[in-house]
């Protein structure tokens, strides 16, 4: 992925109100073992989905990214589903 760099740039930039960490990871894999580039966000304070969903719907929008919030840590990943190996 080309723009990595600077949609975890955005991501941070939204949430900037936040201690949080993101974290990029590369596709990997081919065919049916494929997994595709994710950006892991985890914030570090207490948070809810209300105070932050429109922001990072907006990251999403831009970058054509889908949110997977089914983690049991409370934290959420950034799924760029069209960034894998076929």
């Amino acid at each position: 992925m080309r723009n990595w760099r600077k949609i975890v740039s955005d991501i941070y930039d939204v949430l900037s109100d936040y201690d949080i960490d993101v974290t990029y990871h590369k596709r990997t894999g081919h065919g049916y073992n494929a997994q595709c580039a994710y950006f892991s966000v985890s914030i570090n304070e207490e948070w809810d989905w209300d105070w932050i969903e429109s922001d990072v719907e907006a990251v999403c929008k831009k970058w054509n990214l889908d949110i997977d919030d089914d983690s049991d840590d409370g934290d959420f990943d950034l799924n760029a589903y069209w960034d894998v190996n076929d």
